[in-house]
């Protein structure tokens, strides 16, 4: 079995997991390639398009996201092992298709953000041990929140820092930047807000977005 080609409109369509390793979004498959042999593994369990993927080396996991499938009441978000490949958790809680998703925390936790009428976030226990390892097996979100309800919601990139420090990320889309944090110890305590553009306002779609420091964000739209 192989691969030819990925599904563009994925966001992203490609992560890497190393420098010899990248990960694509192919239908209901997530197929990784080896850079120099071309040879491809691929991580199964999606019952439909693969539409989001994400990766962290802190934790070795990587987590992938699809459409909700006809007739199905939610749509899955797959988290699985960077290694073999294998799905070792699957989180079904959104009821639209999933759009985006970041580890956060040094690849403790997992943002998934859904298609629905208020971009609804959902923060997961990912870490392989400590209290978000005992965690992960509840299977239910840390904590949830409206991502933007004003447009689509495009991607999620955590901050830069240590475990030290607490989690920020950024979330973006539609005209907007949005800017998160939670105390590590207590993820329910989640605090979301507006990023500002002066006086020309926001771009009509921010498509990219990279942090310069923990204090300095550069977004492109």
């Amino acid at each position: 079995q192989h691969v030819h080609g990925f599904h563009a409109a994925a966001r992203p369509a490609v992560v890497f997991l190393d420098e010899r390793r990248a990960a694509l979004a192919a239908g209901t498959l997530v197929a990784v390639l080896e850079l120099e042999s071309r040879e491809q593994r691929f991580v199964y369990g999606h019952t439909d398009s693969v539409t989001c993927l994400a990766y962290t080396g802190d934790q070795g996991l990587g987590a992938s996201g699809q459409v909700r499938k006809p007739g199905a009441k939610v749509a899955e978000v797959n988290l699985w092992s960077g290694s073999s490949f294998k799905v070792c958790m699957s989180f079904r809680f959104h009821q639209a298709d999933i759009v985006a998703l970041g580890f956060i925390q040094g690849g403790e936790v997992l943002v998934s953000i859904a298609a629905d009428r208020d971009h609804t976030l959902a923060l997961w226990a990912t870490a392989q041990d400590g209290w978000y390892n005992f965690r992960k097996r509840d299977r239910v979100p840390l904590v949830m929140s409206s991502a933007y309800k004003g447009g689509g919601v495009h991607g999620v990139l955590a901050a830069p820092g240590g475990l030290d420090k607490a989690s920020r990320f950024v979330t973006w889309g539609a005209a907007h930047l949005k800017f998160w944090q939670s105390d590590r110890f207590a993820p329910s305590k989640l605090e979301g807000r507006r990023g500002g553009f002066g006086s020309s306002g926001a771009p009509r779609i921010i498509v990219a977005v990279a942090w310069q420091s923990r204090e300095r964000l550069v977004a492109g739209g």
